[in-house]
Parts: structure tokens; sequence; C-alpha cells
């Protein structure tokens, strides 16, 4: 902080990870600064539906990292037939997607597109999708700051 280096401490819990950080802050301005490496992330879009009509959009259900950080599942739910695209940053750092198709793009971009099942009965179906990481970018993701 300010120019000088603090304590910290990486928080992890099988969803993600956050870093804790106690500190004095001194009077007037201060300034903390954060390297953050191989930080992955999906970006699912939203949109609300038309005025009386049922929603459609993607539903995240629940996501677990393994032990060693290389492979992330994804519970979801979507609408039966439904495609979905997700946006992925840092996408170089995925080794293999399964459940769904996985295109890089540049600057570290990419997409990953969901293709829901059809079928009868709810409106809305379930899927797995796993992320898998190469291993450099999961061992430098699950290093901790000293």
């Amino acid at each position: 902080m300010n120019g000088h280096l603090v304590a910290n401490r990486v928080m992890k819990s099988a969803i993600d990870q956050h870093l804790n950080v106690k500190l004095p802050l001194a009077r007037g301005s201060n300034k903390l600064h954060i390297t953050v490496l191989n930080d992955f992330g999906l970006s699912i879009p939203f949109a609300l539906p038309p005025l009386g009509t049922k929603s459609r959009t993607l539903r995240l259900l629940n996501q677990t990292w393994n032990a060693t950080r290389d492979r992330l599942e994804l519970e979801i739910a979507g609408a039966k037939g439904a495609t979905y695209d997700l946006g992925a940053w840092s996408a170089g750092q995925l080794s293999q997607v399964e459940g769904a198709e996985w295109t890089k793009s540049s600057a570290g971009r990419g997409q990953i597109r969901i293709h829901m099942p059809a079928g009868d009965g709810d409106d809305y179906a379930r899927a797995k999708v796993i992320l898998h990481f190469s291993a450099k970018s999961s061992m430098e993701h699950s290093k901790t700051p000293n």
C-alpha cells in the first residue's frame, strides 16, 4: 500500500477465491495495488423477457473447482432446445471443454456455446459443462501470494 508490501491471505473455497487484506490507512489518500495473474472469467448474458412471457435466460445453478484448480464444473439450466453463448476472458488458459463448444478469439477472449437438450416436461433442461485448464495456468492460478 502506498508503495509498500502488505500482508495478505488468499481465501479459497470450492467456487471462488478472494484476497483478504488488513491494513492501517494513513490520513489523506491511500493506494492499494493488487496484481492478478490468470484471472479467468465467464460472462453470462442476461435479458429480461418480454412482459407476460417466461424467462429463457441461462441459469448457473452451481460451480465447483477441484482441489488442484485445473477443473471447473458448471451445473446450468436453460430453456429446452435453446443455445447460449458465454463470453470467456483469459480463454487461453483452457485446454479442453466438455459439454459445450469452445472457440478462442483474439486478445485472450473466447466463446463457449452451450446447446441445451430438447425434451418434454419442464420448460428448463439441466446440463453440465466442465472446463479444463492447462497445467501451467492452474498451477499459477492456485499460488498464494505472501
